[in-house]
């Protein structure tokens, strides 16, 4: 070890020669090295979502998100499996191992779902697709004593205004309740105008863009059916409670009918 020492200090030119080459290595590399502000990562899992609107949580785990879980037990290389239940949406997240060829391990998932055959008739077509992790760049809060039905008109505005720019591929905004009606009417109202149980889910289904949940019997005897999407599309033959709350656009509604006795709820 002292001999190679006393070399480089014999030899200074040798030892000043190697200190640039390494230098001008590691500069030429530095330039070549593939550099990201925000790296993308493609995670090895693939994301099952299902809607059905006005199921409960508990008819969603028990109908829709533990007979998925069952096919996937016939699916080779499923590492993992988590899902979560709530009122209207059922989510299943399958992950794989690292080494695993994702696009096959889709199709194998896909294959799986289409086989169920003990899905419930009204929900819609299940959702399979991989899951990407996108890092946050940039989030911007959106305050203001307007109401909260004026700031998420806002908070649109500008999620839009942000899409349209070229360099911005993705704008999500969260924190927003969806808006929605109720409508409840008496078993014994329906009884005495006429009216079939079917006909205020039908009719409410016939107007765009609202999602009809199903008819229920609650615990008084009367039935509910619970809409998400836009309050000013309204529903057929319904009329909007004017005392309904702006956040979340609660209200009662009635049938149209000659009857006085139509406004309000019944």
């Amino acid at each position: 070890m002292q001999s190679l020492v006393a070399w480089w200090v014999r030899n200074p030119v040798a030892a000043n020669l190697l200190m640039f080459g390494i230098l001008i290595s590691g500069w030429l590399g530095l330039q070549n090295i593939e550099k990201e502000a925000f790296p993308s990562v493609s995670p090895y899992q693939v994301q099952i979502e299902v809607m059905w609107p006005g199921a409960s949580p508990y008819e969603m785990e028990q109908q829709v998100v533990q007979r998925i879980e069952d096919a996937l037990e016939n699916v080779s290389n499923v590492y993992r499996v988590y899902s979560t239940s709530s009122e209207g949406v059922g989510s299943v997240s399958v992950e794989t191992y690292a080494n695993m060829d994702i696009n096959a391990f889709t199709n194998d998932i896909k294959n799986a779902v289409d086989a169920i055959t003990s899905l419930p008739r009204d929900i819609e077509n299940p959702r399979i697709r991989r899951s990407e992790w996108r890092q946050e760049m940039l989030r911007v809060a959106v305050v203001g004593d307007i109401g909260e039905r004026a700031l998420n008109r806002l908070a649109e505005d500008l999620r839009q205004d942000f899409s349209s720019r070229a360099y911005i591929s993705r704008v999500e905004l969260f924190g927003v309740r969806q808006e929605e009606v109720t409508i409840e009417l008496s078993e014994s109202a329906l009884r005495r105008y006429g009216i079939p149980p079917y006909r205020p889910r039908s009719a409410c289904a016939a107007s765009r863009p609202l999602r009809c949940g199903r008819a229920r019997h609650a615990g008084t005897g009367s039935r509910s059916a619970r809409s998400r999407g836009p309050c000013f599309a309204g529903c057929a033959g319904r009329r909007r409670s004017p005392h309904a709350p702006a956040a979340g656009c609660r209200g009662s509604c009635a049938p149209r009918h000659p009857s006085p006795t139509r406004r309000g709820s019944i």
